[in-house]
């Protein structure tokens, strides 16, 4: 899939995404705007249109998605291991469930 696909598969899920920096996890904006609001898709057109920028996800009650950060990297971490099909391997190491 492309990113735009993903984009729009997010949107039809109901998730609230805002931009990432090219390279980085970090928000290219405020996200903390958008735990209470969606963007307008004027602000999401202007976000995305350099196609190297990133997709996040607000969490929590904005998009209806809880993350388990499993960090069995770390001394005295424990290893899970959730039946999930929305996996990611952390920059860490870890994982996100």
């Amino acid at each position: 899939m492309t990113r735009n696909e993903y984009l729009k598969l997010y949107l039809d899920w109901g998730w609230t995404i805002v931009p990432v920096v090219k390279g980085e996890k970090r928000p290219a904006v405020n996200w903390k705007l958008y735990q209470e609001k969606k963007p307008t898709t004027a602000e999401m057109r202007e976000w995305f249109k350099d196609p190297d920028t990133g997709v996040g996800v607000i969490t929590g009650k904005s998009s209806g998605v809880i993350v388990v950060d499993e960090d069995s990297y770390k001394k005295n971490g424990i290893e899970l291991s959730l039946e999930t099909p929305l996996q990611a391997e952390s920059g860490s190491g870890g994982k996100h469930y």
